[in-house]
């Protein structure tokens, strides 16, 4: 009696749990069996806790701490900020793949593919084609377009491009022309570049050949020339799109990389990273398991498929913070990433490192706001 006696321990230890729901919620229920039948009938009796033995247990009052429920939505990335930080890396320095195909999507604008060009293949005899989708061809068929088309270096005729499987994943490419590239001959050049994505919604081949003699090339020796001769070849794409699977893609911005965001969540179970299956759609751990379309990591596949120094954002989620520390402490960027993300990465340091500072570096980046003691 007349003492002060103080429970200690690490976050998540059990402080709270012996505290209210052993030593508070066992004095109650002894208190209220001493009282009388009438007022034990006005009066709802605990439920007696699952202990092996206490003695000498006054009755109790508590004042007990509160704690909002929070969501799982809201998580210690979201909370520290974190993840508005990562976000902004994403957006900005992050490569995108085919979520379908996992094909690195890299675009470009006419200008930046006719400056390419002019680079890596000055003076050299070019060809230029457009990749076409089958599935997309119908229209230059109907369209009458005398153009020649490609098929595996081949020269195809209409007829045979018509009798052509439309469900098959078959690439066509048409002949859009062929130039020596010079500086003289830029605007030319551009032109082509600017017809060529244009036809074929924003790809372009460009095949170069050996023989800079001849300017224009007679389409019946196309096919020869690609087949007999050793020839190099570069894929542009100045639209975020995939060639292989003709797959429109999103632009890279902020709220393509939040859970919180129509954008970015996950369609299944809009970015809380799990099913609730019980009726009542109380969040208990009996209820709750991995959401089967993200596995937990609440992003669309879209979000998912952008990586950056080889993680995607969920990745970089999943780590401690003692492990995220280690991670962007001695992540190697390049000159032009540092203009963009030096900034950022300090202030995502700063985060991590006083999140260490008050023992909290075991967390998970990603670890849902319900699942946090009080202290935490």
């Amino acid at each position: 009696m007349n003492q002060f006696t103080v429970i200690t321990g690490v976050s998540g230890s059990g402080k709270s749990t012996l505290a209210f729901d052993i030593l508070f919620n066992e004095g109650q229920r002894r208190y209220l069996l001493t009282l009388s039948s009438h007022a034990k009938s006005i009066i709802q009796n605990s439920r007696k806790t699952n202990i092996g033995k206490v003695i000498n247990l006054p009755p109790t009052i508590a004042i007990k701490q509160h704690k909002g429920l929070g969501n799982y939505k809201s998580t210690v990335s979201n909370i520290s900020e974190i993840h508005n930080f990562l976000r902004l890396i994403y957006a900005k320095l992050g490569e995108q793949h085919c979520h379908i195909c996992k094909t690195f999507i890299r675009t470009h604008t006419v200008d930046q593919i006719t400056v390419k060009i002019l680079q890596d293949n000055y003076n050299q005899n070019i060809i230029v084609f457009s990749p076409i989708s089958i599935k997309n061809l119908k229209n230059h068929i109907e369209k009458k377009d005398t153009t020649p088309f490609f098929l595996n270096n081949k020269l195809i005729t209409q007829q045979k491009l018509r009798i052509l499987n439309l469900s098959d994943d078959i690439i066509i490419e048409k002949l859009i022309g062929n130039i020596i590239v010079k500086n003289e001959k830029e605007e030319e050049l551009r032109e082509l570049v600017n017809i060529a994505v244009k036809t074929s919604d924003g790809f372009i081949k460009v095949i170069s050949i050996k023989n800079t003699n001849i300017h224009v090339i007679d389409i019946e020796s196309i096919s020869d020339i690609l087949i007999q001769q050793k020839t190099n070849e570069k894929f542009f794409n100045a639209k975020l799109a995939c060639l292989n699977c003709n797959t429109i893609l999103p632009t890279l911005e902020p709220l393509l990389f939040s859970h919180n965001s129509k954008n970015g969540c996950c369609p299944i179970c809009k970015g809380t990273g799990i099913n609730i299956t019980n009726k009542n759609n109380k969040e208990s751990s009996e209820d709750i398991s991995l959401c089967n379309k993200c596995n937990g990591k609440r992003l669309n596949e879209e979000a998912l498929s952008v990586y950056w120094k080889g993680y995607n954002i969920a990745d970089i989620l999943s780590m401690s913070v003692d492990r995220a520390i280690d991670f962007f402490e001695n992540v190697q960027i390049s000159s032009r990433e540092s203009l963009i993300a030096k900034d950022i990465l300090l202030e995502i340091l700063s985060k991590l490192n006083f999140m260490k500072k008050v023992g909290l570096d075991y967390l998970e980046l990603n670890q849902p706001e319900p699942t946090l003691s009080g202290g935490e």
